[in-house]
């Protein structure tokens, strides 16, 4: 049993090892073939290209890569064959084919150019479709489909689809910002509404203890393995600092309440680049008065007002001192100030 266990890991080592090795000689022969396209040798890039292809034959960006060599020759037909090969290989980056890559920029004129990539786009949405009747819960088919229409320019669709994949649990809040497919989109009102509700239905405050120590744990890990500054403060022990707030966090009485916890907690690394964000919402219940107040000499000091009826009526201008914040003196002891 422990020969057979040694000579599983040896060949899975020996496997892992021959599949790193491929990739970088992938990398190394795509890397060469760009070198050759910049200087207008087509066919010397295709040549590494192919052996590119031979070793990783399911690259869809290898045969993107060759349609791209034939493209800047101005060979329609060839181009759209390799492009048709890219798709059969799972390529994905629909806004760069359609309207970004300069390499595409010579055969954008032609009617077959757009005509293919609408027929294989359609062929795409359609397998999606199979897809989503085998296995409906599958929320990222609906939001593949959305991608395509976002990209032909079919709002009222994108949105359809959009709005399924969130309201079905897709739940991918970062790239969704990010996705160049969906750049028509951002920033229109329904857009937006679709994004916020589904954030507000996935991430919005229920007032839960689960939620509430969910959020505190993700202070304490961000914290714990993200914060290059602990050697700043050697008294702090952040874990029995946090443990400490569990019942303040679970006692909170509202939204306010607990995020306040949680920047009085966070206040404890002493980072001015550190800290808790209120979410939107709680921001109309704040007043924040146009005043900029800088650290001098061991005092807060205002140094710049607005211009507005009640920091007139308040008699508030730079120069002064700010002493106490709602009756409650301002205290230096706490702060450490840099020595060089």
């Amino acid at each position: 049993m422990v020969k057979r266990i040694i000579i599983f890991y040896l060949l899975s080592f020996i496997i892992s090892f021959t599949g790193m090795a491929q990739k970088k000689d992938v990398q190394k022969l795509e890397k060469e073939g760009y070198a050759k396209l910049r200087k207008n040798d087509y066919s010397g890039a295709r040549d590494l290209f192919f052996q590119a292809i031979k070793i990783s034959p399911d690259k869809a960006e290898l045969y993107y890569d060759v349609a791209c060599s034939y493209a800047l020759e101005g060979k329609i037909k060839k181009t759209l064959e390799w492009i048709k090969k890219s798709f059969e290989h799972d390529f994905n980056n629909y806004t760069h084919i359609l309207y970004k890559d300069p390499d595409m920029q010579k055969i954008r004129k032609f009617p077959e150019f757009k005509k293919t990539i609408s027929s294989l786009l359609d062929n795409k949405i359609e397998e999606y479709l199979k897809y989503i009747e085998q296995n409906p819960a599958n929320t990222e088919y609906y939001f593949e489909i959305a991608r395509i229409y976002a990209v032909q320019r079919e709002k009222e669709k994108a949105l359809k689809y959009l709005k399924t994949a969130y309201e079905k649990g897709y739940n991918d809040f970062f790239n969704i910002f990010y996705d160049p497919d969906f750049e028509e989109l951002r920033g229109t009102k329904q857009f937006e509404k679709i994004i916020d509700d589904a954030f507000q239905k996935n991430y919005g405050w229920k007032g839960t203890v689960e939620q509430k120590i969910w959020g505190l744990m993700n202070v304490w890990a961000e914290a714990k393995f993200n914060f290059a500054f602990f050697d700043q403060v050697p008294e702090l022990n952040w874990d029995k600092k946090v443990k400490e707030y569990i019942p303040e966090v679970i006692n909170s009485k509202n939204m306010q309440e607990y995020y306040l916890l949680l920047q009085e907690l966070v206040s404890n690394l002493r980072d001015g680049h550190t800290g808790i964000s209120f979410p939107r919402e709680l921001y109309k219940n704040l007043d924040i008065p146009p005043v900029e107040i800088e650290f001098i000499e061991n005092r807060f000091i205002i140094v710049r007002t607005g211009e507005n009826e009640e920091i007139k009526k308040q008699n508030v201008y730079p120069g002064l001192e700010i002493l106490s914040i709602d009756n409650t003196p301002v205290s230096y002891t706490h702060l450490t100030l840099p020595t060089n």
